[in-house]
């Protein structure tokens, strides 16, 4: 008789298998020689210890759910803040361009070389003696001829020298505020500046917009406005 026919092939066998397979062993013992009673209470706590892992595997589960909804809800909380990521990459969208952050160590000369997306150098920004802390580059979206460059992708490549002439470690930033939420294969995409970043690569969180823009109040109507009188026409 074959204990394990309820088990399904390539699969292992689950508690209702080894209750059957136990079953089936008791069942066809040869009465004069039972099996070991020592035996038995060592597939008995097997069975026990089987039990207690498949209640804690489907508590599991539903910790990895909970956690999963957690975390999708906090995601969609970084829609319409401000966010930091790393990295220089910046996209012009009809001629705009959002600022890119960089942060040295000490006092250096800053120049910020922009490349296009074969990599080509198109304009370098002269930034002069820096100081140590974190400081900003607006381009103004133009190449080095002075023509406006086509909307796409480009790359801040941010050189710092000291007064030795020797190379100073330099940090990239980008900012912008967060138009969109997606999940992709259980990763939280977070768009930003027309791009999408891993939420995992957020560094910081803000509501600099929010505090800039909502506490302006609209100009009020005015009501105590008086018609002008009909202009008469004079007299012939």
């Amino acid at each position: 008789m074959n204990a394990s026919k309820g088990a399904k092939g390539g699969e292992s066998l689950d508690k209702n298998d080894f209750l059957r397979l136990l079953m089936t062993q008791m069942t066809n013992q040869d009465p004069l020689n039972p099996l070991d009673s020592k035996g038995m209470m060592q597939q008995f706590a097997q069975l026990g210890t089987l039990e207690q892992l498949t209640n804690i595997s489907r508590k599991l589960d539903t910790l990895n759910t909970v956690q999963s909804e957690i975390s999708r809800a906090n995601a969609y909380s970084y829609l319409d803040k401000d966010i930091t990521v790393r990295g220089g990459m910046a996209r012009v969208a009809k001629g705009e361009v959002p600022p890119v952050h960089y942060k040295i160590p000490s006092g250096s000369t800053v120049q910020v070389h922009i490349r296009d997306a074969n990599d080509s150098r198109i304009r370098t920004i002269e930034m002069g003696f820096q100081g140590a802390g974190r400081h900003r580059v607006q381009w103004d979206g133009l190449d080095s001829d002075g023509e406006q460059v086509p909307d796409g992708r480009y790359v801040y490549d941010v050189v710092a020298e000291s007064d030795e002439g020797s190379g100073v470690p330099v940090d990239l930033y980008m900012t912008g505020k967060v138009t969109d939420v997606r999940f992709e294969d259980g990763r939280h995409m977070i768009r930003m500046n027309g791009d999408n970043y891993d939420a995992n690569e957020i560094i910081g969180v803000s509501n600099e917009s929010a505090r800039r823009f909502s506490g302006r109040d609209p100009m009020r109507l005015r009501t105590d406005m008086t018609t002008m009188p009909p202009v008469l026409e004079p007299e012939r």
